[in-house]
């Protein structure tokens, strides 16, 4: 009974390695457009209107979050 968990999860580990393997860039990429279009929204656009904020620039409390 064992052996067959153990097939069951490595069919289903193959199939998805597979399915991951076949549409990577649309896993991957949006994420990182929508980071980058976030600072640079917030970081630049913003962060010049609210200037310092106890020493730091806004952009760099970005990327500490």
């Amino acid at each position: 009974m064992i052996q067959l968990y153990w097939v069951a999860l490595k069919t289903i580990w193959i199939k998805e390695v597979t399915r991951f393997g076949r549409i990577w860039v649309q896993t991957l990429i949006p994420p990182v457009i929508t980071m980058s279009l976030y600072f640079v929204i917030f970081g630049n656009l913003i962060g010049k209107r609210i200037g310092d904020m106890g020493g730091l620039i806004i952009c760099s409390l970005l990327f500490l979050a």
